[in-house]
């Protein structure tokens, strides 16, 4: 299992694999055991993001450099157990939602669903950094 992202990207996927996918020179892969999909779910979140645009390289108007030496200062919160399986359950909704094709679920229906699952990845991770509203409202103005 390993979590995948591109060293130079104008957007932010993290990407949670365990179907053993190869990646060429632009990407970089993380490895660590059962902590992967808690990470996927801090790299993907709105305060990660933030953190990232502030401190590693802009490419360009859009891009930024998320090679190791920039990136492996990020600060991860290290939440109780409680918040951790919420995170890692909701990683997991997500990645099964992406994965159902068209002929079950309304593609649109399903992309509310996947946006519903990270805004409560992201009410979770404001919580463990014990952010007032108008923090919260900073960095989702930053982002969007």
């Amino acid at each position: 299992d390993k979590i995948v992202y591109s060293n130079m990207t104008g957007f932010l996927p993290f990407v949670y694999d365990q179907d053993r996918f190869y990646t060429n020179q632009k990407c970089f892969i993380i490895t660590g055991g059962n902590e992967l999909k808690y990470l996927t779910g801090y790299f993907n979140s709105k305060i990660s993001a933030k953190w990232i645009r502030k401190n590693c390289p802009k490419l360009g108007n859009e891009g930024i450099e998320l090679s190791k030496v920039f990136f492996e200062n990020i600060p991860v919160p290290i939440p109780e157990n409680k918040e951790k399986e919420r995170i890692i359950k909701l990683v997991e909704d997500i990645q099964q939602k992406q994965k159902q094709t068209d002929k079950e679920f309304n593609e649109c229906q399903e992309n509310k669903k996947i946006q519903k699952m990270d805004e409560q990845i992201n009410m979770v991770f404001y919580l463990l950094y014990d952010l007032t509203k108008e923090e919260i409202s900073f960095v989702e103005q930053e982002i969007n």
